[in-house]
This record gives C-alpha cells, sequence and structure tokens, in this order.
C-alpha cells in the first residue's frame, strides 16, 4: 500500500512523530492528496518553533539558504504558526525575520500567527529596529499579514515600551495583539511616565491598532486606559 493510501487517522498518526521539517522535506509535495491531509491537520502541527531546542541551526539555514527550492517552498506554504525565541537563537531569530521583510512575494505566505519571546535580546543583537522589520519591510509587512502577534517580554524596562511606541507610531495592526510582561510593571522604574505616555502626542492626531479586535497590554497607571478609549483610537477594539 502505497503512503498516501493509508488511512487518514493513520496518517495524523505518523505525523505526530515527525519535525514540521521532516514533513516538509519529506512529506510535502508527494501527492496533492496527501498535501491535502497534511493541510487539515491541526495548527499545532503547523507551528515552525526556533526554540528550547526543537530546530538544529542546520536546519535553520537550508531553510533559508534554499528558500526557492521546492521542498521549501512547500514548507513555507504549510506552515501557519512561527515561535522564535531571542535567548535559544537570536541570530536564527533575526535572520528569519529579517528575510521574511525583505522577501516578495512572502517567504512565510501561510504563517498567521507569530510569537517572539525574550525580547531583550532582540535589543541587543538585531541590527534594525524590530518595529521597522516587523512594519515597514521592503517587500512585506510582516504585521499586516498577520492574524496574531504576541510579544513576550522578561521585565518592563525600557524596550517594552520603546517597541510598543514604535508600533503605534507606524501604526501597526493586526487582529490579535499582545504584548506581555512576564513580570508585570512593578520594576518600571521612570517615574512620572507609564508605559503609554508617547500617546500624549498620537491622540487626536493619528489612530493607533486600527484593525486590531483584540489587545492585551502591560500598563503602568490604570489611567492610561483613558488613551486607548478615546473616540476612533482603537475602532474595532472589543
Amino acid at each position: 500500500m502505497k503512503l498516501d493510501e493509508l488511512p487518514p487517522e493513520l496518517l495524523f498518526k505518523i505525523s505526530t512523530y515527525l519535525t514540521l521539517f521532516d514533513i516538509g522535506y519529506s512529506l510535502m509535495g508527494v501527492s496533492n492528496h496527501l498535501d491535502r491531509l497534511l493541510a487539515e491537520n491541526k495548527n499545532d502541527r503547523r507551528t515552525l518553533a526556533f526554540h528550547d531546542g526543537r530546530c538544529s541551526y542546520s536546519l535553520y539555514r537550508a531553510f533559508l539558504d534554499d528558500h526557492n527550492g521546492f521542498r521549501t517552498r512547500c514548507l513555507s506554504i504549510f506552515i501557519r504558526s512561527l515561535i522564535l525565541d531571542g535567548f535559544c537563537n537570536i541570530t536564527c531569530a533575526y535572520g528569519i525575520l529579517s528575510k521574511w521583510a525583505d522577501s516578495t512575494p512572502s517567504l512565510l505566505p501561510s504563517v498567521r500567527i507569530l510569537t517572539l519571546s525574550n525580547m531583550q535580546f532582540f535589543e541587543k543583537y538585531c541590527y534594525k529596529p524590530l518595529a521597522l522589520i516587523l512594519a515597514c519591510g521592503t517587500g512585506t509587512n510582516i504585521i499586516g499579514q498577520l492574524d496574531k502577534l504576541t510579544l513576550i517580554f522578561d521585565n518592563a524596562d525600557s524596550w517594552y515600551v520603546t517597541v510598543l511606541h514604535e508600533l503605534i507610531f507606524l501604526q501597526a495592526s493586526c487582529h490579535t495583539m499582545i504584548f506581555h510582561v512576564t513580570d508585570g510593571m512593578e520594576n518600571w522604574n521612570e517615574t512620572g511616565r507609564g508605559s503609554l505616555y508617547a500617546l500624549h502626542g498620537v491622540c487626536g492626531r493619528q489612530s493607533c491598532f486600527l484593525r486590531t479586535v483584540y489587545l492585551t497590554l502591560s500598563l503602568k497607571r490604570f489611567t492610561e486606559l483613558l488613551f486607548l478609549l478615546q473616540p476612533n483610537e482603537m475602532p474595532c477594539l472589543k
């Protein structure tokens, strides 16, 4: 019996033992029937995660260097969710984001969910401001392609506020945006300012998070919510 003749339940079971690279380079493109079955699988099997040692550096280089190859194009179309960690491999994370932002057509056309963790390492080691990479790519507007963006910061230092303000000024927006500070805002030391102080000069001149329906922020003061609740500031917010 040929592989693509196996029952869907058995194929899905087999796929749980394979990495996304195994699926992309070994199974995708074998037959249209198999491609459809794999595409119907759950989203958690369509996540490319470059963290916790789940993907080696050699696989990452092969993915980028052969981005025009048939198997890599199949894999790129299959990927729906991408997880990048600044601590585990900042070179890998920055390389993929930069390549994605500069690509036409998009390097990762099917990705709708992007998660970036340990954000402080992006500040230290990225050669270009992260907000510009995410919202002003020369080829692809990454945030404009997404349904959900999650940025995870270890602490509430100036880097959190800088990224938040830059994305607001660039009017970057997608359906769900989560800015999460794992230790809360207790360590935010810039007295007299909250995490949204820059909106003093923005409100009334341009709307922020135009397409955002669900938004999670870490705020220093409750009164900062007043900025976000101004008429027409976030027209889609639920």
